[in-house]
Order: C-alpha cells, then structure tokens, then sequence
C-alpha cells in the first residue's frame, strides 16, 4: 500500500439549506464534467457511424429503429422517416452511437436496418441489420434473411470508436474502422 487509506464523511443533512446546496453542486459538477468532455472520451466503449457509402449500385434505405435523440450520447436525432440514399452517395452521421443488441428480438426492435428502396415493379427488399453486442463490444450484422440471432457475422476486424459502413455490390457491409 502507497499510504494510508484515508476516508472522510459528512453529513449533508444536518444543515437544513446547505446538504441541499452541496447535492445540487455535486450534481452539477457531474454532469457538467460529461457535457464538456469531448465525443472520443465519452464514447471509448462505444461505436459510432461516422457515414455511411452506398456502393452497392442501387438507391438504398437507412432506418435507425432505437431513438435515442434525447440522450447525452446522441449526436444526431433519430430519424422520423427512412433516410435514402442514391448509389455513390455518402451521408454524415457525426458519431451516432451503433445500437447494442444482444438477441434476435432486440435486432428487431433497436438495430439500424438498410434496405432496398421500392421502385415501380421491384418491391423493397432489407438486406441487412446492424448492431454491437456489449459482450464483446463488435459491431455485427445480420443478413435480411438470415434466420436468427446466430447468423450475426462480424462486420470489423476489431472493436473501434468510430467507422464507416460501405455498403458493397453485394448488398453487404463493409465496416472501416
């Protein structure tokens, strides 16, 4: 041991304005440590989109289905409606946090889906979804018609901060990290 272990306590009620005062202060003090902090310190344990490219060679559809607009690690609202984008197009997304899932039903309700967009005799078709799993803090995606949470394949070499998802002629991602 470096030295000796000291502790202190006090007891914020035993005035009856200033326990109230110091809590106030103490909360402030934390939240305004995380406002300030800047988007790389908050979100190591996190990974964000940067942009997303379309190379797959038709116009292609983005819904982030988890909204998380009001949250301090929001950077970007959820979208109301889906986002389209035209082949060779590349859209900002400023860090928006990969949504975590962890089984099929939450894939179903938080992940950020892409699809094909409808055109007059062609229906829309989901060519995948994307998410990371707080197990292992990957961003996985899985196939439009994969079966279930198991069919989940691992869209980046590694756990990073921030990466862009291209999505290729195949219809599948490709994750740069």
């Amino acid at each position: 041991m470096a030295g000796p272990m000291r502790s202190f306590s006090c007891d914020l009620e035993s005035d009856a304005g200033k326990g109230v005062e110091v809590k106030r202060s103490f909360i402030v003090a934390i939240v305004a440590t995380l406002v300030s902090a800047s988007m790389p310190a908050l979100a190591w344990w996190n990974t964000g989109v940067v942009e997303v490219v379309n190379n797959s060679g038709r116009q292609i559809s983005l819904v982030f289905l988890e909204s998380s607009s009001s949250g301090l690690f929001s950077r970007v609202p959820a979208p109301a409606a889906p986002l389209a984008l035209v082949p060779g197009a590349r859209l900002s997304f400023g860090g928006r946090i990969v949504p975590w899932c962890d089984n099929i039903n939450e894939l179903r309700t938080k992940a950020i889906v892409v699809s094909t967009v409808a055109l007059k005799r062609v229906a829309a078709r989901e060519l995948f979804r994307i998410c990371q799993n707080y197990r292992d803090d990957i961003v996985y995606y899985v196939r439009g018609d994969a079966s279930g949470w198991q069919d989940r394949v691992r869209c980046a070499s590694g756990p990073f901060p921030y990466i862009t998802i291209v999505v290729e002629s195949n219809g599948l991602p490709l994750c740069k990290g």
